[in-house]
């Protein structure tokens, strides 16, 4: 049966597509009533947009979760022949392992309440020190390290796969560095939660390729090169010839370390069990991380510093205008990159909010947009068959007006710039040094360099 909230998402989506369009079309008898109804209209578009993908991800939990429940059911009724029974509330959270995943995922939330607690010489409750005798936790101990990212396997993005999300594997473990105990004690949420709000804002790492290793040891990436060898003719009964070797290179990655800066708790939140401790330090520390990151991943110098993907970038297009750029000069930036990288599942747009929005109201010679929205569930916007992904670390625009010398635009096949994440989140919990306000600090580090293994697989379009 259809959901009807998501049937209504989905018109309101199409709607606000068709506004846009016939908005556009009139664009140059636009008076300051019709721009501010473009932006609330794109603003709506966007809105819709997210909450349609949250809602297909929430109907998706929730019959994983039914169909789970139907099936411990249907083994009941098996084991007792033809005799059709019930089953409690109580016998399927026993029998369900999501159930018994969640209920150690409490017991989890509740070790790192006790963790917080503990160096804020805050009593514990009994269920706290439950928790922590189930876990074979210390909470006195004042380093955790936070998930392994060599145990992770990250694969593309929604979008990048027609709609259809890639497993991503993700085994989240507590390390207690100073003894070695507590492994797997950190919640599976907070981690996941951590990581998500820092995908969210890190806009390179949404779309390229990401590898952990458990040290930040420098780490060659062999490359190799053989396109200038082909294959030819050989006569009969001649020689091979001697060796034609490939060119072989290496990408040396390093590990440099970032600080969520301090994220500040008063004592009261901390002693309050209500709060969900975790889930605020998730989204301070993620979005940190996330925002940290995207800089040093789009404009990095390489400098002591991670190389960015659109400062490896070379130039594909350079504008013939001052102040404008058109779409037959995006379709050049297209044809900029090898067929084969054009070909790669990864391979799309990249480009600052307000660009796009400059941008969404180009017309090929017939009229029609080239942007094109997705009006089908799953299937995602595009621009000229690709999909765009909006990156705030890259050069706005200027009341709408492209601004000189700048690089607006990047056309990447996205997967040839890797992420190094190196180790764990390491977090620490500061008791003493902001009593005066009676405040605990938190404050995480981790570390992460990110490198292109091949510039010629990321253009951009330079304003002139």
């Amino acid at each position: 049966m259809a959901d009807a909230k998501l049937t209504e998402l989905q018109e309101k989506k199409n709607t606000a597509a068709v506004a846009i369009q016939e908005l556009g079309n009139r664009q140059d008898k636009w008076t300051a009533e019709d721009r501010a109804q473009w932006d609330t209209l794109n603003k709506e578009y966007d809105e819709t947009a997210a909450a349609l993908t949250a809602r297909r991800e929430e109907l998706t939990n929730s019959e994983a979760v039914q169909k789970r429940l139907k099936e411990i059911e249907d083994q009941q009724r098996e084991k007792t022949g033809d005799k059709a029974i019930g089953i409690d509330a109580e016998s399927r959270r026993e029998a369900d392992p999501e159930i018994r995943l969640a209920r150690r995922e409490r017991t989890k939330e509740l070790v790192l309440q006790a963790w917080c607690m503990t160096q804020s010489r805050v009593a514990l409750r009994d269920e706290h020190r439950e928790a922590c005798r189930e876990l074979k936790f210390d909470p006195s101990t004042k380093e955790l390290e936070l998930g392994d990212p060599s145990e992770r396997r990250y694969g593309p993005p929604a979008w990048l796969c027609g709609g259809v999300q890639t497993q991503r594997e993700v085994r989240v473990g507590l390390d207690v560095t100073n003894s070695g105990q507590g492994k797997e004690t950190i919640p599976q949420g907070f981690m996941a939660e951590l990581e998500q709000k820092t995908l969210a804002y890190g806009a390179v790492r949404q779309v390229c390729r990401v590898i952990g290793t458990p040290t930040g040891n420098t780490m060659p990436w062999p490359v190799v090169d053989d396109t200038g060898n082909v294959a030819a003719i050989l006569s009969e009964a001649t020689t091979i010839g001697t060796s034609v070797d490939p060119s072989f290179t290496a990408i040396t990655f390093l590990a440099y370390k970032l600080s969520s800066k301090p994220v500040f708790c008063s004592n009261e939140i901390i002693q309050d069990s209500a709060f969900n401790l975790s889930s605020y330090l998730a989204e301070a520390i993620g979005v940190r991380f996330g925002r940290g990151e995207n800089v040093y991943f789009t404009t990095g110098t390489n400098s002591s510093q991670p190389q960015g993907i659109v400062a490896a970038a070379g130039t594909g297009v350079t504008s013939a205008a001052a102040a404008a750029f058109t779409p037959d000069e995006l379709i050049n930036l297209v044809h900029s990159l090898d067929p084969s990288y054009r070909a790669l599942p990864s391979t799309g747009f990249m480009m600052h909010d307000t660009t796009l929005s400059y941008v969404r109201k180009f017309k090929d010679a017939t009229g029609q947009y080239i942007w094109q929205p997705g009006m089908q569930p799953g299937v995602p916007d595009r621009l000229l068959g690709y999909p765009v992904n909006i990156n705030q670390q890259m050069e706005p625009l200027v009341s709408n007006v492209p601004v000189t010398a700048k690089k607006h635009v990047l056309f990447s096949a996205n997967e040839k710039y890797v992420v190094r994440d190196c180790g764990g989140v390491r977090m620490y919990h500061l008791t003493e040094r902001y009593r005066d306000v009676d405040q605990d600090c938190f404050i995480a580090f981790k570390r992460v360099d990110g490198r292109t293994l091949n510039a010629a697989a990321h253009k951009v379009l330079l304003q002139a």
